[in-house]
């Protein structure tokens, strides 16, 4: 008996997960250790293992769906086994062999409609002949898509453009959702067929001669009651002439729909045109007399001889190339979260700066340290963020969070540290940072923050934090505005260390290396001195940093 296997939830704040990639094709065999698929949430990645032994029935979502949790994933049974509970589709039933033909498709009485007679025109051979009218006494044909298997999924304006240029949606490849044949699809055909009212829908018409501008507006014309829908009224001004609109259309009222307008496109292109007499050609000037200068456009005017001058070349390949991605997962919920946290907090920066000649001395000092001592991997990142942690220990307004109107101070610093990862930003907590020496809280960190970049981190350290440290010092930012991770009321940002002026104590002047630093608080609960308090204890802890480290 066939069994569905349901999202898993990776966490007590994961509501959904994004399908990432397949591992099994249906059809394939599987036991419980198989990985199934790869899933992705909006904060860590996963693989999903079968847990069943069979085969792989059905896929109840793609990759790219985002599918709640516990919802159905997938069914894993055994060949003949009924998966229409799941699936939707009809169960196999059994169909006795036949020798003659394969028995009709029963299909809906067609519905009579009183429609004016078809004006006969002569079509060129390289036309298709359109098609019956949408909504004539005719019966239908497989030309819409109904074939012996049953009608191909497509979208109705697809089928009403297929019916007019006679093309089967069943022999369309669809390009929508799940293989839907939608309407450019079928304007591809009839474009590849020759039809010359698709190849002006979907090919851009060359650029026209510079004219003088005319009027694209005339406000004495009175508004039409009824008449083409937006789409259907752009179609018709690039397909054929302001004469040659269509009084009324099949639509409810006469609407004009867009299978009317092809439709006459493709009659009136069929028709020839009535030859007009060529302008007579202007007499060339007498061989010895000089050509007429060019007018130079004065600096109020612009010259519509010179094409170069009059306005942006009309590129029909504007806007060029254009990369569009749906946000999911970890950057839909960073961009909730950034949004969010400006919208609930009066967020306001402090910036400041520490001399960093010791820090400098002692990062120097533990790289070439033994390494039996398990101190040579500390970075000048750890031990800012370790001052930081002893900082806000002392700083208990900083050390909170705010939610719903309660601010909640706490003992313990669970620092939160920004990683960029190859998913985007991700903030993983240090439990208990306060508790930590240097060396376990070095450890701690990296390997968090190597969780983090491979997808691997356990949701439930995503969360949590009370106080967090951005650091982006290694890309050389001398100062930013860090956005607070809401629901905490602070924020610390590292900035790189550069050289700056200072004065000796002998009054000369002298080059000083200096760490900065960019506190933002959330303003209703923080006040400015506390932040300038919080940020000068910092500096002095900094500025002494081989000492503090000894605590």
């Amino acid at each position: 008996m066939a069994e569905v296997l349901v999202m898993p939830q990776l966490g007590n704040t994961v509501e959904s997960c994004l399908i990432t990639a397949w591992r099994v094709e249906v059809g394939q065999p599987v036991d419980p250790s198989t990985v199934l698929c790869e899933i992705e949430t909006d904060k860590s990645a996963m693989e999903v293992p079968a847990g069943l032994s069979g085969l792989l029935l059905a896929r109840l979502a793609e990759v790219g769906d985002e599918v709640p949790v516990k919802a159905p994933l997938a069914v894993i049974g055994q060949p003949g086994d009924d998966i229409s509970a799941w699936t939707g589709a009809e169960p196999p039933a059994a169909v006795a062999p036949t020798d003659s033909e394969p028995a009709a498709v029963a299909l809906p009485e067609p519905i009579a409609v009183a429609v004016p007679e078809p004006v006969p025109v002569a079509v060129p051979e390289a036309l298709p002949p359109p098609a019956p009218a949408v909504g004539s006494s005719l019966p239908f044909a497989p030309a819409v898509g109904m074939g012996q298997t049953g009608p191909k999924a497509a979208s109705p304006r697809a089928r009403e453009l297929a019916a007019v240029y006679g093309i089967a949606i069943d022999s369309l490849t669809g390009s929508g959702p799940r293989g839907r044949v939608i309407e450019r699809d079928v304007l591809a055909a009839a474009a590849g067929q020759g039809s010359a009212a698709a190849s002006s829908l979907v090919t851009p018409d060359p650029a026209p001669e510079p004219v003088a501008p005319e009027p694209l507006v005339d406000d004495s014309a009175p508004a039409e009651p009824s008449g083409p829908t937006g789409t259907t009224r752009a179609v018709q001004t690039q397909s054929q002439p302001e004469a040659g609109r269509p009084d009324s259309g099949s639509g409810i009222g006469g609407r004009v729909r867009l299978a009317d307008l092809i439709g006459q496109t493709a009659r009136s292109q069929a028709e020839p045109d009535q030859p007009s007499a060529p302008p007579a050609p202007a007499a060339p000037p007498p061989p010895d007399q000089p050509l007429p200068p060019e007018p130079v456009p004065t600096s109020g005017a612009i010259s519509a001889t010179h094409p170069a001058l009059a306005g942006p070349i009309d590129d029909p390949s504007f806007p060029g190339p254009v990369d569009q991605t749906v946000l999911r997962g970890i950057r839909q919920l960073v961009a909730g979260r950034m949004l969010a946290s400006l919208s609930n907090h009066a967020q306001l920066t402090f910036d400041s700066s520490a001399p960093a000649t010791n820090l400098l001395n002692l990062r120097a000092r533990l790289k070439r340290s033994d390494p039996v001592l398990g101190m040579n991997g500390v970075t000048i990142g750890d031990l800012v963020a370790y001052a930081a942690v002893q900082t806000a220990r002392q700083h208990a307004g900083l050390n909170a969070t705010l939610a719903d109107g309660v601010l909640s101070r706490y003992a313990e610093v669970h620092l939160g540290l920004a990683v960029d990862t190859p998913r985007g930003l991700l903030v993983p907590t240090v439990r208990f940072a306060s508790r930590l020496g240097l060396r376990q809280f070095s450890s701690q960190t990296k390997d968090l923050a190597a969780k983090a970049q491979s997808g691997s981190v356990s949701p439930d350290l995503l969360s949590g934090a009370t106080f967090t440290v951005t650091n982006l010092g290694a890309f050389g930012i001398e100062s930013f505005t860090p956005i607070l991770n809401s629901p905490q009321v602070a924020i610390l940002g590292v900035n790189a260390i550069r050289p700056q002026p200072t004065i000796r104590p002998d009054g000369g002047l002298a080059v000083e290396q200096r760490i900065g630093f960019s506190l933002t608080v959330d303003h209703a609960v923080v006040d400015g001195a506390d932040a300038a308090r919080f940020l000068a204890d910092l500096v002095a802890l900094v500025a002494d940093i081989d000492i503090a480290v000894l605590d």
